[in-house]
């Protein structure tokens, strides 16, 4: 039976952010001290990092969907992990933080040569497309909650 309040001894994290999934990342590297590519890896690894299990498991499955961890075990549970070389290469290249970085720099730079090209052309067709455009934009930024804190400023 499900608890209506559930019980809690301690307050976790309301947003899973970047630098979480990144310092997690980190900690799987640093625990294949033997560089097998293998690593048993658990919550009790990462409660420092104040989320709680339920958070735990979806980074960790998030991760297993995109390719980054590999479970062994054909049923898809336990906590014994392959390291594939894409999560070293991901995790080389700057990980989740450096995705949204890059990603707010790309939107930063299509917002700017959107509103270079309504400014310079001298076209009312092209102009009213333009804008339609970028209002269509900001429905899709407005609708996706990740995404209009990052790019509210922008439009």
């Amino acid at each position: 039976m499900c608890r209506s309040v559930p019980k809690r001894s301690k307050e976790y994290v309301s947003e899973i952010t970047p630098e979480i999934k990144d310092k997690i990342i980190n900690k799987i590297i640093l625990s294949d001290t033997d560089r097998k590519m293998k690593v048993c890896f658990e919550y009790k690894n990462v409660e420092d990092l104040n989320i709680s299990k339920q958070q735990f498991d979806g980074i960790i499955d998030q991760f297993v969907q995109k390719g980054l961890l590999q479970r062994p075990n054909k049923s898809g549970y336990g906590n014994v992990f392959n390291i594939p070389v894409d999560l070293y290469d991901f995790h080389g290249l700057g990980g989740f933080v450096m995705h949204e970085t890059v990603l707010k720099q790309e939107l930063d730079i299509m917002i700017a040569n959107l509103r270079y090209l309504s400014k310079n052309t001298e076209d009312q067709g092209i102009k009213q497309r333009i804008k339609e455009t970028l209002e269509c934009f900001n429905t899709v930024v407005q609708s996706c909650s990740i995404l209009s804190p990052l790019v509210a400023n922008f439009l």
